[in-house]
């Protein structure tokens, strides 16, 4: 066991700190909203929904393409774009569809960049961010489950590119990976849609904007503890 203060924590720290400025920023700007007579967040999301039906689904899909790929994901995280589409889209049925085609079209096409990373040896290039023991982890899930290793996951896309790229390290058929990636989030996808479009509905009743400040604040200040726990558990798993 290696004991903490040992740990790079001034690295660490780093890889928290644009999530926490974000957070920061965002509870700056919300104690500030009242004083500076801003108008309501309700009036905002009608001017965010027709900017988004311009250009929000090329912004969705390339977040969500970063956010299947191995490693990256982890760090910056595409989920909260995909939430803003879901919460804009609510009541839009033929919108909600789209922003789900576009993220499972972005995620597979990250599936097959993800693949050849492995099967080229490229995801050595982010063995600083932790890649050679997320593919020993990966490979013990395919040991304990198969290819049922791509259905689970699927409801997580860092996870389903951890899978990915240890297919391709396995010369894996890559028409078998695209099958078993397709086939999870068919499942996963309507699942975790529904709880999202739940979540997002919630949210747009009564106090919407003081329940998506708190939602966002909150949101940002996990991702960067998650990032720095995640980044100070690899080095503790290299020392080990």
């Amino acid at each position: 066991m290696i004991p903490l203060k040992q740990l790079d924590w001034p690295t660490h720290l780093k890889m928290g700190s644009f999530p926490f400025i974000l957070g920061a920023s965002t509870l700056l700007v919300g104690m500030l909203w009242g004083p500076l007579g801003l108008p309501p967040i309700e009036t905002i999301m009608v001017y965010f929904k027709q900017w988004f039906a311009l250009y929000g689904l090329w912004a969705v899909a390339i977040c969500a393409f970063i956010e299947a790929i191995f490693m990256l994901g982890f760090y910056l995280p595409g989920s909260m774009a995909i939430l803003a589409g879901v919460v804009v889209y609510a009541e839009d049925p033929v919108g909600l569809t789209r922003l789900l085609i576009t993220c499972w079209a972005a995620f597979m096409l990250a599936a097959v960049v993800n693949y050849y990373m492995g099967q080229q040896g490229f995801y050595r290039i982010l063995n600083w961010l932790g890649a050679e023991q997320a593919i020993v982890q990966a490979q013990n899930w395919f040991t304990k489950f198969g290819k049922v290793t791509f259905i689970v996951a699927a409801f997580h896309p860092n996870y389903l590119a951890m899978a990915t790229v240890t297919a391709g390290t396995a010369q894996m058929p890559l028409k078998t990976v695209l099958f078993w990636c397709g086939l999870g989030m068919a499942i996963s996808g309507p699942i975790l849609g529904f709880i999202s479009l739940y979540f997002a509905r919630s949210i747009m009743q009564g106090q919407a904007g003081h329940y998506m400040f708190w939602l966002f604040v909150t949101l940002f200040f996990i991702w960067a503890l998650f990032a720095i726990a995640h980044s100070a558990y690899q080095e503790h798993m290299q020392k080990a």
